[in-house]
């Protein structure tokens, strides 16, 4: 994944406070080998979200910078304080 991935949400993000918790995720996210997992969910979200389907996000990483970047969530992990740690262990 990398910076042009990522969608209208706030690509300004990436020079703001946000640009380190995007780092770090992205780096969690590649060691677990699941970046291609992230891209196809944000694919199958932004289908059902036209399709008119509602869609709830939940784990580990639903709140996360990376996944309101690709528009998995529309919570901004920033703006409400919330944290990603990490992925579970395999």
């Amino acid at each position: 994944m990398s910076a042009a991935t990522f969608n209208w949400r706030a690509i300004s993000r990436f020079e703001s406070p946000g640009a380190g918790a995007v780092g770090y995720e992205l780096g969690v996210i590649a060691q677990a080998q699941l970046a291609d997992f992230f891209l196809h969910v944000a694919h199958l979200m932004a289908y059902a979200a036209r399709q008119g389907i509602a869609r709830q996000r939940r784990g580990s990483a639903g709140n996360s910078m990376v996944t309101y970047l690709l528009g998995i969530t529309p919570v901004d992990p920033l703006a409400h304080g919330l944290l990603f740690r990490t992925l579970p262990q395999r």
